[in-house]
């Protein structure tokens, strides 16, 4: 026994007795009427066909009963129609593949700017654990640092105000950038003379105060 195939409703179909759609038809709604689009209508499908046999289109006003029956038996609006939507959801998806590559290249682009911008940080913090005197290029280090939040926040989603560092000014950022290049790689809490936890300092713009 034969197994059946599963048609689309664009496809070549059987009535419910079985009977297959004549090859003609089907070829006159799979030629002339499905590929015109949301628009499509009966008559410029039967233009289309006419014309092709040689005959002026204007003289075509009107829709041969054979064809407007057989375009009723075999349900070529409702066909030509689901043809629409498949078309619809194959775009839809390959939009949402484009995006999704998009945002990897972001993330990788972000990823590239934040090792620089690392890399860069991480040759000041050797030169003040060496009180050696380093000379920042005027907003360099910033516009890397910046950039790539930016763009990575965007590619992830992040509201901007869990990422106030891109709010900062710049001599805001510099401090902050400073305050990380000296801080001691040793996690643990440092204590005052007395025995107790020293508090650990904080930037001036979380103090409250200007100075």
């Amino acid at each position: 026994m034969t197994p059946q195939v599963e048609r689309n409703l664009w496809d070549r179909q059987r009535d419910e007795d079985g009977n297959l759609e004549p090859a003609m038809w089907f070829s006159r709604f799979d030629k002339y009427y499905r590929p015109q689009g949301p628009e499509r209508n009966l008559l410029e499908a039967y233009r289309q066909w006419r014309v092709q046999r040689g005959a002026n289109p204007s003289d075509i006003d009107s829709v041969s009963g054979s064809w407007r029956d057989r375009a009723i038996e075999w349900h070529w609006q409702e066909r030509a129609e689901a043809w629409d939507l498949e078309q619809r959801r194959q775009l839809i998806a390959e939009e949402e593949e484009e995006r999704r590559q998009m945002r990897r290249r972001h993330l990788n682009y972000a990823r590239a700017m934040q090792a620089v911008a690392s890399y860069e940080l991480d040759q000041m913090r050797k030169l003040i654990q060496s009180n050696e005197p380093i000379d920042l290029p005027e907003g360099e280090v910033r516009r890397w640092l910046i950039d790539a939040i930016s763009i990575e926040r965007q590619a992830r989603g992040i509201p901007d105000h869990l990422l106030a560092v891109t709010t900062m000014d710049d001599e805001q950022l510099l401090q902050h950038i400073q305050a990380l290049l000296t801080t001691p790689s040793d996690p643990r809490p440092s204590r005052s003379t007395d025995g107790g936890e020293e508090e650990e300092p904080q930037p001036p713009w979380e103090t409250g105060t200007e100075d």
